[in-house]
Order: C-alpha cells, then structure tokens, then sequence
C-alpha cells in the first residue's frame, strides 16, 4: 500500500470572468484608459493607423455613445449636467459617428486612413468627449457600460450605419 491512500481529487476550475482588457475599477486603469483612447484616436488623425485603430476609434464612440445615454436614463446615479451630457450624445450622433462611417467607407476603398478637417475636429471631440465622460460619471457606470458594449454588438449596426 501507498503512503497516502486517499483518493485523489478531480480537478474542476472554477470559471474566471474577465473585464476588457483596457478597463478595471482603480483610478490608476481610467487614468490609463484615456491614454489608451487619445492614443488610439491620434494614431487615425495622423494616418498612422490601422484598420485595428480605427475599429478601436468605433468602439470608444460606441461607449460614449451607450454611456451617456444610459446616464441620461439614470440621472440618479450621477451629479453630471443633463445639459452637458445632452449636447455631447448630440454631438456624438450627428458629427462622430458619421465621420467615423466615412473615415471607414474611405479606408474600404483606397485601402488609407485618410481624414479630411471636419472629421478631423469630430475625433478630436470624441477624444474630449471621452475624458470628460471618464472623470463626470462614476466607475460603476462607465463599468456597466462597458460590459454592455462587449456583451451586445447591435448597438454597433444601429448608431454606424
């Protein structure tokens, strides 16, 4: 006989979920989570980019987008302006989102990121827009937000096309 003869157990792992990979709870990660999206937007400004970067730039708009109107929706959940928060979803639909559209219709045909001025001042705003909506609303919000964006790809076919 064995020095132990106690059966031996199986092993089951016990499932991990994991947040996307650029966003956690701590101050240190928004911090670093803007970097990553002024990065990410400076790189399609200067043609720099790749079909990477611009899919990261639709993102961060489909984030921003799905933030702040679901912080309009819930109004008690932060101590952000409604007004502010108003102009911003406006400004995201009608000149971001569509230059994005366009930057993509360009990079699908002459195969170069390629911006023309006016979608150049949309990304910047979409870069503001973004900063601001990370130090306005708490992290809680912008981690539901998040998950949403991850979790559910229709509001990308509805706000792009």
């Amino acid at each position: 006989m064995t020095r132990n003869s106690k059966p031996r157990k199986q092993y089951r792992p016990r499932q991990v979920l994991c947040e996307p990979a650029t966003f956690s709870l701590s101050p240190d990660a928004a911090r670093n989570l803007a970097v990553k999206d002024r990065v990410t937007i400076d790189r399609v400004l200067t043609g720099a980019g790749v079909r990477d970067d611009l899919h990261g730039v639709e993102m961060i708009a489909i984030a921003q987008i799905r933030m702040v109107r679901d912080a309009l929706a819930r109004p008690a959940a932060h101590r952000a302006d409604a007004g502010e928060l108003s102009a911003a979803l406006g400004r995201l639909e009608s000149a971001i989102a569509p230059a994005i559209h366009a930057i993509g219709e360009r990079l699908a045909s002459t195969g170069l990121i390629e911006c023309l001025p006016d979608e150049r001042a949309a990304l910047a705003d979409l870069a503001d827009i973004a900063e601001a909506t990370l130090t306005a609303l708490p992290r809680r919000l912008v981690l539901d937000c998040y998950r949403a964006c991850v979790a559910d790809p229709v509001l990308r076919l509805e706000v792009m096309a």
